[in-house]
């Protein structure tokens, strides 16, 4: 699955430009309702969903398998910890956050390996 991220960032970059996702956006109000301040976001990409809950004051941790999508968060000012590395490798750090984006690895991995078999509570 890296090479073909990392492929795909190379050839099509920002592919999904940088207004962030439907999603992304009732997530981010329902973490507000919730008053969750620190999230993780799995295949967080280049960073175009993170920056509503950065912008929103929600502190935010990616994960990436894929060095040129990092690169280019970076190159687009996204100021946030973003590990390189698949998210089958977690844990990255010991921190414990609130709550996870996890919208778009619904179709490459099962509960069981992002939830590392358990449910969670919240």
């Amino acid at each position: 699955m890296t090479e073909f991220w990392e492929s795909s960032f190379l050839e099509k970059q920002t592919m999904w430009g940088f207004e962030p996702s439907d999603s992304a956006i009732l997530t981010k109000d329902f973490f507000l309702e919730m008053k969750v301040k620190d999230i993780l976001i799995p295949g967080i990409g280049y960073g175009r969903n993170a920056k509503i809950f950065y912008d929103n004051g929600i502190n935010v941790t990616g994960i990436e398998n894929s060095k040129t999508a990092i690169d280019l968060a970076r190159q687009n000012r996204l100021d946030i910890r973003i590990y390189h590395g698949s998210v089958t490798d977690m844990p990255f750090d010991s921190q414990k956050r609130e709550a996870a984006d996890t919208h778009r690895l619904g179709s490459f991995l099962s509960f069981e390996v992002v939830l590392g078999g358990k449910i969670a509570d919240r």
